[in-house]
């Protein structure tokens, strides 16, 4: 044998698997997480055929620049999220060479009844049109209820749990964010401590209690208590159990191309542990 074949088989080898591997060149499915009865819900901004311009669900959105009236759940949960008025329905328009819902001010979609959970795994991808104000792009509470938000303020990204009766960010240090710049956030909550990070980075992590939503409601775009998102939200996955570090990766790497994300990353810098991006 060579030492050129040597050398280059095992890199060869390695790079065959990871091309190959769930979440590379397109063969990851996020339906996989749901395959065994798992609870929770996946929605896809890309996929025209789960959203309606009304919240009853009988006129189909059928090109961008439409208005979002419900957006249906991939998972096969049925948790499928609609607008409670049409004043408030986010429009559909492409952001970043990709599909994604927009809103500014008081635009949401909601779910009430069903998709609370005291373990939980969050992984989406969203961007903000500020660097300014306080926004969230999911939340699992309302207003001095127990739950979850993920959230932005002041141009860095925050994970919040409420236990019912405080507050807590879960965050040490802020996630940086810049105006207008798609990034994936991962936040979860393993029945111990609860955890975030943002584009595949070091997680944060804390321990601390968590209590789901008594009155069992969760928001995409928006919540009472720390504002409505203003700017795109690409889609997210959020699933009733705590997902393992490779189920992580994959839908890093599935956000990434959703968002049309290209992250540089160099191992051991700033942007390994998530500061000063």
């Amino acid at each position: 044998m060579s030492i050129t074949r040597s050398i280059t088989r095992p890199i060869t080898n390695r790079l065959s698997r990871t091309l190959t591997a769930p979440g590379v060149g397109g063969g990851f499915n996020p339906a996989s997480l749901f395959a065994a009865g798992e609870q929770g819900a996946w929605y896809d901004p890309s996929d025209f055929s789960t959203m309606f311009q009304d919240a009853a669900g009988t006129t189909p959105v059928t090109a961008s620049g439409q208005l979002v009236g419900k957006m249906l759940d991939k998972s096969g949960n049925g948790l499928h999220v609609t607008s409670v008025s049409d004043a408030v329905r986010p429009t559909l328009q492409t952001v970043n060479g990709r599909y994604a819902l927009v809103g500014t001010g008081t635009h949401y979609l909601a779910r009430s009844g069903g998709g609370n959970y005291p373990v939980f795994t969050l992984v989406g991808a969203a961007s903000k049109s500020v660097e300014t104000g306080i926004n969230g792009w999911f939340a699992d509470r309302q207003t001095s209820q127990g739950g979850f938000g993920t959230y932005t303020n002041n141009a860095g990204v925050f994970a919040q749990i409420h236990n019912g009766s405080s507050y807590a960010d879960i965050n040490s240090t802020a996630l940086t964010l810049q105006a207008n710049v798609p990034y994936v956030q991962v936040v979860g909550y393993n029945g111990t401590a609860a955890y975030t990070g943002k584009n595949g980075g070091q997680e944060q992590s804390k321990t601390l209690t968590f209590t789901p939503d008594v009155n069992a409601q969760f928001n995409i775009m928006g919540d009472p208590g720390v504002g409505y998102w203003n700017g795109a939200f690409f889609g997210c996955v959020y699933v009733n159990r705590t997902l393992t570090d490779s189920e992580k990766g994959w839908l890093n790497q599935y956000y990434f191309s959703n968002a049309n994300i290209r992250p540089l990353i160099a191992v051991g810098d700033s942007h390994t542990f998530n500061n000063s991006y």
